[in-house]
């Protein structure tokens, strides 16, 4: 009897210390994933506090953190790489807006997109992310903002103000609906204010 559980006592720590070198593997990739994206992350922000917007970085940037996404799901920092990727893209849709070339529109198209399909990931794939009201608030000035779309606008919005009563922009933007201000420009917001 005493021979049984000695074998099994050694094939349970053999076991152990195979699924701690995986174990060990698997956290050293992750690590340099994390490190790889966290270098891109620095790059990008770099030529941002320049005034440089890199493209093809934002780009790399982008898809280093879907990649992150799609092999590390349940890791705690999955959802900020995606709302990072989406926040970018957001950012890239708004670049390409303000230049006035013939790939603008199309660019900046491209880019919304991306921007609102990573915002509804996150709120499908983590519905308790930490920053889920940013999300919601994004997608919804993307809408306004930049496509102009000012029916999906206020539908963001109004989901925004239902699911996020208490938030601290909450109250900013019940005005901003309530005095009808979606799809106006700045001059037009303010001139609101002067009457």
């Amino acid at each position: 009897m005493k021979k049984y559980i000695s074998l099994s006592i050694l094939a349970i720590l053999f076991i152990a210390c195979n699924d701690k070198s995986t174990t060990n593997n698997s956290f050293e990739k992750l690590s340099k994933t994390q490190s790889s994206i966290a270098h891109s992350f620095k790059t990008i922000d770099s030529l941002w506090n320049q005034g440089v917007v890199n493209v093809d970085q934002f780009d790399r940037f982008i898809s280093e953190a879907l990649a992150f996404y799609e092999k590390y799901p349940e890791e705690s920092l999955s959802p900020d790489m995606l709302n990072n990727a989406a926040n970018l893209s957001l950012t890239l849709a708004n670049y390409y807006k303000q230049l006035d070339n013939d790939e603008s529109p199309s660019n900046m198209a491209k880019y919304a997109n991306q921007a609102i399909t990573l915002y509804d990931l996150i709120i499908k794939v983590y519905p308790d992310y930490k920053h889920l009201s940013a999300v919601y608030l994004n997608k919804a000035i993307l809408y306004d903002d930049i496509l102009g779309d000012k029916a999906s606008a206020e539908q963001e919005y109004r989901e925004y103000l239902h699911k996020f009563p208490n938030d601290p922009a909450n109250e900013s933007f019940g005005d901003y609906l309530q005095n009808d201000l979606i799809g106006k420009s700045a001059e037009e917001i303010y001139d609101s204010f002067k009457k």
